[in-house]
């Protein structure tokens, strides 16, 4: 395979989702979800609910909005490629399994989860002190307290107990509010006054620091919406509503594939003339890190025969990634053996680094292929696979959030291209980071890319942009 075939670079603003408040391209979902959930009223994805054209009556989706285009003749825009990969990839989300909450981190949520019983319990305190009757200390000042017996007390996990007139209960936070009282009077407005009785220094409003039944959830509300992607907090969320067990998405399988009669295993000391095959280590890892299981298929080498061997090992998978071979060298034999065995939907796209990138059917099977270059590959997978596989799975939100950078430095790219540059992030007092180039940006660097906090995108167009201006990054964390 030619050398040339591993090079390329990243892309701009036009990742779906984003909310940070920066104008961005059109969410290519908008655009795709009235053709999707209109035809023949077959699957619609979770993540195009909700989502119309701009400038779409009720009812009535309106006509897409067009991408951006680029100078170079035959690109296609990030938008417009990553558009064509989830037409692909959305009506084919994996099944159902039953997983315990235990398991569930970072799968996507099949079902909502809705809660069994109130959340709280019952009417419980939110700080230590006493609970009371809001009548009984009307008059409370500090300078004129109201005084009252105490009668008893409650902690977390108690039997709710009662409280007569003229008495107050002391409560630590947590403990059932009881029967009878109707605020909690917090420990610094109160003083002991000794022989069983406390010293109400401040009048509280009924309901003061009372937590209601059902304040946080009522039975059957939803907790934790299908299409989540669990988190830690998330999982707290189902648990304490009641489930034991969740439904997910099954993890897509996902056919990994190298190319290159350079590359040698991981661990492996290359000659001079040859590469470690870090490709295959990092989209494993990114596979895994998107909710999916890589199925490794090795390294196909610059042969037509090996890489139609390998590809044909990879249809009984979700998804088919290979890295390498999808340029136009002499060597580069991916894109016609996808043309063979499937169908190819893109090839090559306005982007830096990650111009020839391949989108196409190995059988009925997505296939997407990276540029062989690292950098291209792991900014490629970032823009494009990452967004497939939760797609997959059913996710609602495809892609991580773009924030607003600074520019620490000034910074140029190829006007008709979409680019990332791999960017160190500094805080700075206003709140917006401060982005400088983490090193080197060909596209087979990869200690530059170690070293990056985000990618800054840089859309057709923009060219130049000045030190102190404010543009867009994906962070990678």
């Amino acid at each position: 395979m030619a050398r040339g075939a591993r090079s390329s670079e990243l892309v701009s603003g036009s990742l779906a989702g984003d909310r940070s408040g920066i104008p961005l391209p059109d969410s290519p979902l908008a655009r795709i979800a009235p053709r999707l959930a209109g035809d023949g009223g077959r699957y619609r994805h979770p993540a195009m609910a909700n989502e119309r054209s701009p400038g779409a009556g009720e009812g009535e989706p309106g006509p897409p909005a067009p991408h951006p285009r680029s100078e170079e003749p035959g690109l296609l825009t990030v938008a417009a490629a990553r558009e064509r990969l989830l037409r692909l990839v959305l009506p084919r989300v994996t099944g159902e399994e039953l997983v315990t909450v235990r398991e569930a981190r970072g799968r996507v949520l099949a079902r909502t989860v809705a809660a069994r019983w109130p959340l709280p319990g019952c009417d419980n305190s939110a700080m230590d002190g006493y609970a009371v009757r809001a009548a009984d200390c009307a008059a409370s000042r500090p300078d004129s307290p109201v005084r009252l017996r105490v009668s008893g007390e409650a902690w977390a996990g108690s039997e709710p107990g009662s409280l007569a007139a003229g008495t107050a209960v002391a409560v630590a936070t947590g403990a059932p509010i009881p029967a009878g009282a109707d605020a909690v009077v917090p420990v610094e407005d109160t003083r002991a006054a000794g022989d069983g009785e406390v010293l109400i220094l401040a009048a509280p409003g009924r309901g003061a620091h009372v937590r209601g039944a059902g304040s946080d959830a009522v039975p059957g509300m939803a907790m934790v919406p299908a299409g989540r992607r669990l988190r830690p907090v998330d999982i707290a969320a189902c648990a304490a509503a009641g489930a034991e067990s969740v439904w997910v998405h099954r993890r897509p399988r996902v056919a990994l594939l190298s190319g290159g009669d350079e590359l040698v295993p991981v661990g492996t000391p290359p000659a001079p003339h040859q590469v470690t095959d870090s490709n295959s280590a990092m989209v494993a890892a990114a596979v895994a890190e998107a909710g999916g299981e890589a199925v490794r298929l090795g390294v196909a080498r610059d042969r037509r025969e090996s890489v139609r061997q390998a590809l044909s090992a990879a249809l009984g998978c979700d998804m088919v990634i290979t890295t390498a071979g999808v340029s136009v060298g002499g060597r580069d034999h991916v894109r016609e053996v996808v043309a063979e065995l499937g169908r190819i939907e893109a090839w090559r796209v306005a982007v830096r680094p990650g111009k020839p990138l391949l989108v196409g059917l190995l059988g009925e099977v997505p296939m997407l292929g990276l540029p062989g270059n690292p950098a291209s590959a792991a900014v490629t997978f970032e823009l494009f696979a990452r967004a497939a596989l939760l797609g997959l799975q059913g996710a609602t939100r495809l892609t991580r959030r773009l924030i607003a950078v600074r520019a620490g430095e000034p910074l140029e790219a190829p006007v008709h291209l979409e680019t990332y540059l791999r960017a160190r992030l500094v805080d700075a007092a206003d709140g917006i980071p401060v982005a400088t180039l983490s090193g080197g940006q060909s596209s087979s660097m990869l200690r530059s890319l170690a070293e990056a906090d985000a990618l800054a995108v840089l859309p057709i167009g923009a060219g130049r942009v000045a030190t102190g201006d404010l543009l867009t990054a994906l962070e990678l964390c």
